[in-house]
């Protein structure tokens, strides 16, 4: 009986349409753009860093498919993920590196203001949007994530979902697609903007356009 109702994504709009009959208007959850284009800065030579952000680090959220990617790849590199650990997950996801990923670095960051999300986002290489298909809301989100890392100019390493899909179409060579659990195929797409600078430079330019 709702007059109006937002959907997350168009993904999640399709849904309660085909599902609920409902008509939903996608509204993303996304920063303004910031006035200032990024630096388009090569990788970082000493280490690679990729990033992720959440309220919560825990579990099912494809962290444990890019340490592995990173730990197949014999450059320095970092995880880096801003947000609170769940209890325990910590100390499985460092078990885990010490097993596949020994030169890769995890360092957990702490929360920021939401004024400052896509400043912090500048000092990384890669951003990390890796929503699983687990459960059909997982699969059909947009993650603010996901549409914060172009507006740093960072590349995504994006999972295909139905709810990223259209974004990953969007960000072009912005975009490293791959199946949630396809170590392999991330791995080789990692390692080539490792080491490819100008194949890095066009990933940022897309991902920002």
């Amino acid at each position: 009986g709702a007059a109006f109702v937002t959907a997350g994504s168009q993904a999640i709009a399709e849904a309660c349409e085909t599902r609920l009959g409902i008509a939903a208007t996608p509204i993303h959850n996304v920063f303004p753009r910031p006035d200032r284009e990024p630096e388009f800065r090569p990788a970082n030579r000493d280490e690679f860093r990729v990033y992720w952000f959440s309220q919560t680090i825990g579990p099912d959220r494809g962290l444990e498919d890019m340490l592995q990617a990173l730990g197949r790849v014999p450059r320095a590199s970092s995880l880096n993920l801003r947000g609170i650990a769940a209890p325990g997950f910590l100390s499985q996801l460092t078990d885990l590196g010490s097993r596949v990923a020994p030169h890769v670095s995890v360092r957990v960051l702490s929360p920021t203001a939401p004024d400052r999300m896509v400043e912090d986002c500048r000092v990384f290489d890669l951003g990390l949007a890796s929503e699983q298909a687990s459960t059909p809301n997982r699969a059909l989100c947009l993650s603010n994530k996901a549409a914060t890392y172009p507006l740093a100019g960072l590349p995504v390493a994006i999972t295909e979902t139905p709810g990223q899909r259209r974004l990953a179409d969007d960000l072009g060579e912005g975009a490293l697609r791959y199946e949630p659990g396809d170590v392999d195929g991330l791995s080789v797409q990692v390692s080539t903007l490792m080491e490819d600078t100008s194949a890095y430079e066009r990933a940022c330019r897309a991902s920002w356009d």
